[in-house]
């Protein structure tokens, strides 16, 4: 049964003296329709809190996107089971390397996957039968989010018990990355780059059992990774086709993996 109307946002993150950050979105998700101002990038009033269900994502209360991703009917039960709405995604203080038990299957971000990850999820109750649910594919930096994380995050198991509880027979989309791949980058260097992506995802999955259960910093070896799979992928496709694929990186900065939302 459908009752809300889910809208997702997007806004560039905060850090924008960093090329690589200032052409990243945070997105986020509501079940009322926000402000939108394409160069809106400041907080909202001091004790602004939302009017109605607002889903985090890792960040902060925004009262003005600077971009509407898309809006489309679902329940409000299945999206708060899904992930509850009007909570933070750290109660456990303001380490961004905390774990969250508040993000569904995004527990650990940059590990598990990132806000991109985090409002599919929520969009998933959008979904029907026969009709793919709801993504944030407009926001900027998805093709680089879904080659570390896929469409859900790399948190798989958790995510698959979430699903199969909550929005079982719904229409899944596959792997968003494989369609960004398939327009930009030339067939004879999609396996290699698949060898690339897979190894990266092996070596986080790694340093997410490495860090489970325990307190301290892993986004610097995250980020070690991360640039050790950027800089495969830009000297297998070339400048041109890198950027094509990749159009809001700067190769030379991985600050991305450390977000202000």
């Amino acid at each position: 049964m459908t009752d809300v109307i889910l809208y997702a946002w997007a806004r560039p993150l905060m850090q924008t003296s960093t090329p690589v950050v200032s052409n990243l979105d945070h997105t986020w998700v509501t079940n009322f329709p926000e402000k939108v101002d394409p160069d809106h990038q400041t907080d909202p009033p001091k004790g602004w809190t939302p009017p109605e269900s607002y889903w985090y994502c890792w960040g902060s209360p925004h009262d003005v996107a600077s971009q509407a991703l898309g809006d489309a009917a679902a329940s409000l039960s299945t999206a708060n089971n899904i992930t509850p709405y009007n909570v933070t995604a750290m109660p456990s203080g303001d380490k961004q390397y905390s774990p969250s038990s508040t993000s569904g299957a995004i527990v650990y971000y940059g590990l598990d996957g990132v806000c991109h990850n985090v409002a599919n999820g929520i969009l998933c109750a959008t979904g029907t039968a026969t009709t793919e649910p709801l993504r944030v594919q407009q926001a900027k930096g998805y093709p680089l989010s879904t080659f570390f994380f896929g469409t859900y995050g790399l948190n798989i198991a958790m995510w698959e018990k979430i699903r199969q509880k909550y929005v079982p027979g719904i229409k899944l989309p596959g792997d968003d990355f494989l369609s960004f791949m398939n327009q930009y980058v030339p067939a004879d260097q999609q396996a290699e780059l698949l060898i690339i992506r897979g190894t990266a995802r092996i070596a986080i999955a790694g340093l997410r059992k490495k860090v489970a259960g325990k307190d301290f910093d892993f986004y610097p070896e995250l980020s070690i990774i991360a640039a050790a799979a950027l800089y495969g992928a830009k000297k297998l496709l070339g400048d041109n086709v890198f950027h094509q694929l990749f159009p809001s990186l700067d190769i030379d900065d991985t600050t991305w993996l450390r977000p202000v939302v």
